[in-house]
């Protein structure tokens, strides 16, 4: 994460197919919401944008790192 900041974005289940295309990893020079047709905007307390399209927003700080050497995965 550069900035150590990021939003998530609560999108309404009408939107899922757009977030397919977005949660997909594109090279740096491709831009995700020009792919998912989502709109950029700016959030009130940090530099990523929030999505226009979804219902809610949280607006998130990265405060600190944690490593876990120990760890279960569920699938």
């Amino acid at each position: 994460m550069e900035t150590e900041e990021f939003v998530l974005n609560i999108p309404s289940a009408s939107r899922l197919e757009k977030v397919n295309i977005a949660v997909v990893k594109f090279p740096a020079e491709i831009d995700e919401f020009e792919k998912a047709k989502f709109t950029p905007t700016p959030a009130s307390q940090i530099k990523a944008p929030l999505i226009a399209e979804c219902r809610s927003h949280f607006e998130c700080k990265l405060l600190s790192i944690y490593e876990i050497t120990d760890t279960l995965e569920l699938l």
